[in-house]
């Protein structure tokens, strides 16, 4: 799934003050593609994604 256009909000989450190791809630995460686009740009964070879809 391609959403390069929400990059630029992901990137200023990724560089805000938010603290190191912080805790993220990700609701209706899908696959997981941003999940995995956080993690790689702060792969200290810790993020918890729920999804209501069926695996």
């Amino acid at each position: 799934m391609d959403l390069d256009i929400y990059n630029d909000t992901y990137n200023t989450l990724c560089s805000s003050d938010i603290k190191q190791n912080a805790k993220v809630l990700e609701i209706g995460c899908g696959p997981g593609n941003i999940t995995r686009f956080l993690l790689k740009k702060r792969p200290d964070f810790k993020i918890l994604g729920i999804d209501s879809a069926p695996i």
